[in-house]
């Protein structure tokens, strides 16, 4: 398995991940050029956009992180029973 294919692989088992890092990256863009115009609303509004973004993240990390521990929990009791 290559690092793009790996990559990929960890894409599709926890999609809610890459989706909430481009968002994060989005707002960063959006707040910094609000900061460059001037516009402070719309730079605060970017920078409270982020901070629910990275929160989707970390929230996908935990749910995946979860979900993955449970299958393999699963998967063992379905072993230890045969």
């Amino acid at each position: 398995e290559t690092y793009v294919q790996k990559g990929w692989r960890k894409c599709k088992e926890q999609p809610i991940v890459p989706l909430g890092v481009v968002l994060t990256c989005m707002a960063f863009l959006g707040a910094t050029r609000s900061m460059r115009t001037g516009n402070k609303a719309s730079f605060n509004r970017y920078l409270r956009f982020r901070v629910v973004a990275q929160g989707v993240t970390v929230l996908g990390c935990v749910a995946g992180a979860w979900w993955i521990g449970r299958e393999a929990r699963l998967e063992g009791m379905k072993l230890e029973r045969e």
